[in-house]
């Protein structure tokens, strides 16, 4: 079978994955109490470009633009915007905003949802709001972007920022903070054996077999773990149980999906799909 000869392989490769310990060391965060208006352009190329009609269809297409076009998004924007940051709420003018990339500069982005089926249905037309959640653990900081489609247009509404620790789903960020960061912690919390699907390299079509925890690093993809994006359609987590989060990259080229399951109150990762 084509999957055992897979495993075969992986095992004469296990030696090249070493437990690296804790790869980050454990450093108190410091809330801030700074207040940004809006992210600077020094990697990000500003287009100007006319935007076709189809970019308010799916939020995917809107948002690449009103990151990319600087007159698409001044036009986008819902001036005096509401921003609140620690519980104060100011108003900025047209005039004191400047053009932010956002999350354009990220070649990683993740999405959190509660199942694989909000997972299919994250992006149609039938879509109204979506958050995009800048998470920053090293500042213990989440500044959320608010989108919203009204007659057919999308804009940002308003934004809020507050410290980390008060986001709604607080408990599975820290968990995944950690299991990005440190190897042994990682480790522990791989269910034994998990689920792997993956691609064959010949036929491109889905595998689906076992794995242990220690051949987690040859399929595992990058975690960002300091500074994350996390672009949230409004899925209602029901099952505070489950967990299904996608890492995805700007050009599309790849993505994973990670399944998460609390189990004896711990949180462990029991699938890993690769695309």
């Amino acid at each position: 079978m084509r999957f055992t000869a897979y495993l075969f392989v992986i095992l004469l490769f296990l030696t090249a994955c070493s437990r690296k310990g804790n790869d980050i060391a454990d450093e108190e965060i410091a809330p801030t109490d700074s207040v940004v208006l809006a992210d600077t352009t020094d990697s990000v190329e500003v287009k100007e470009v006319p935007v076709p009609k189809a970019a308010d269809l799916m939020f995917d297409d809107f948002i690449y633009n009103f990151m990319s076009n600087k007159s698409f998004q001044n036009s986008r924007v819902k001036f005096p915007l509401s921003y609140t940051a620690h519980g104060e709420t100011r108003k900025i003018e047209k005039k004191q905003w400047t053009f932010d990339s956002i999350y354009a500069n990220q070649d990683i982005f993740l999405m959190i949802f509660p199942n694989e089926s909000a997972l299919e249905k994250r992006n149609t037309e039938k879509t109204t709001s979506v958050e995009v959640q800048e998470l920053d653990f090293t500042r213990n900081n989440i500044k959320q972007y608010n989108f919203n489609k009204d007659e057919g247009r999308w804009t940002l509404s308003s934004i809020q920022e507050n410290h980390l620790d008060k986001a709604p789903n607080r408990e599975f960020l820290q968990f995944y903070q950690k299991f990005a960061s440190d190897s042994i912690y990682r480790e522990q919390h791989i269910h034994n054996p998990f689920t792997l699907v993956f691609q064959d390299e010949d036929t491109f079509e889905p595998v689906q077999g076992i794995a242990s925890p220690e051949q987690w690093c040859i399929y595992a993809p990058e975690l960002p773990h300091e500074k994350i994006t996390n672009v949230n359609y409004n899925q209602d987590i029901k099952d505070p149980t489950k967990v299904v989060l996608m890492i995805g990259t700007q050009n599309g080229s790849m993505s994973s999906i990670l399944t998460f399951r609390q189990q004896n109150g711990e949180w462990k990762l029991i699938k890993l799909e690769n695309n």
